[in-house]
C-alpha cells in the first residue's frame, strides 16, 4: 500500500458496536469507537471514544480519550483526555489537558500537566513562571466543606 492510500486517523472510526465483547488487545493507527465491551488493553494513535452504554475493562493509551460510558483501568493520553457528564471512570489518569463535565463520575489519581521530559536541570526561576499560583482556600470555605459529625443518643424503652 502507498503512503498515499494510508488510512491514518481517518474521519470514521473504527467501531467496536453495541453488542460486541472484545477480549485481549485492541492496536491500531485509526480513531476508536466503543459502544460494546472492551476487556484487555487498548493502544491507539488517534481517539478512544467511549460511547454513551460503551464499557471498557483496560489499559488505554491513546492520543485522545473521551469517555461518556464506563471506563476501568489506566488511561494515557498524549494529547487530551474527556469525561462527559455521562461518563465513569475508576484509574489512573495521565494527560496534558484534562476536562470533567458537571456530572461525570472519576475515582482514581490523576496526573494532568505537561508530559514532556526534560535531561538537564531547569533554573528554579523557569519552573515558578511555569506553574500557576498556590490556590489558598478561605476560612468559610473549609468551614463548609468539613466532615459534620453528630452523636445520636439512643435509649431504650422499658
Amino acid at each position: 500500500m502507498t503512503s498515499s492510500n494510508k488510512r491514518t486517523n481517518s474521519t470514521n472510526p473504527t467501531e467496536i458496536g453495541a453488542g460486541t465483547k472484545v477480549e485481549g488487545r485492541v492496536a491500531g493507527e485509526e480513531n476508536l469507537s466503543v459502544l460494546g465491551h472492551v476487556l484487555g488493553k487498548i493502544e491507539i494513535v488517534g481517539t478512544v471514544d467511549v460511547a454513551d452504554g460503551g464499557i471498557v475493562e483496560a489499559d488505554v493509551q491513546a492520543t485522545r480519550v473521551v469517555v461518556s460510558g464506563v471506563l476501568v483501568g489506566n488511561v494515557t493520553a498524549t494529547e487530551a483526555l474527556i469525561i462527559e457528564a455521562t461518563g465513569r471512570v475508576v484509574g489512573e489518569l495521565t494527560a496534558p489537558t484534562l476536562r470533567i463535565a458537571q456530572g461525570a463520575q472519576y475515582a482514581g489519581r490523576l496526573d494532568v500537566g505537561r508530559m514532556e521530559t526534560k535531561t538537564e536541570s531547569t533554573p528554579k526561576d523557569e519552573v515558578s513562571q511555569d506553574l500557576p499560583a498556590p490556590v489558598e482556600l478561605d476560612e468559610k470555605r473549609r468551614e463548609r466543606d468539613r466532615p459534620v459529625t453528630k452523636r445520636v443518643l439512643v435509649k431504650k424503652r422499658a
